[in-house]
């Protein structure tokens, strides 16, 4: 398209640079995902080879953000997952 004249130089080389970037934050969260594996099979004792991937069953069971305001204002309501009650301190009133 730059042949054609229809895009400038300067949009194309704004492209390879928005496409360089985004290639090396994909680097970056790569190398972050091996450097927090090593951390962990370190810390439980597990062979350095052991690749630990995350349970993506409770991404199915995410609450809509209704559900959220709803456990947001209501602090007596039970975990839907687990059936744990938050506590939450009462405040005294001052004299």
């Amino acid at each position: 398209m730059h042949a054609e004249g229809m895009v400038t130089r300067n949009d194309v080389i704004r492209n390879e640079l928005l496409l360089s970037n985004l290639q090396l934050a994909v680097n970056v969260i790569d190398n972050n995902i091996n450097i927090l594996n090593k951390q962990l099979t370190t810390a439980l004792s597990l062979p350095d080879e052991l690749l630990i991937l995350p349970d993506t069953t409770l991404l199915a069971s995410r609450p809509h953000a209704e559900d959220l305001r709803y456990y947001q204002s209501s602090p007596s309501v039970i975990s839907p997952i687990s059936g744990w009650r938050p506590r939450i301190p009462r405040s005294r009133k001052r004299d």
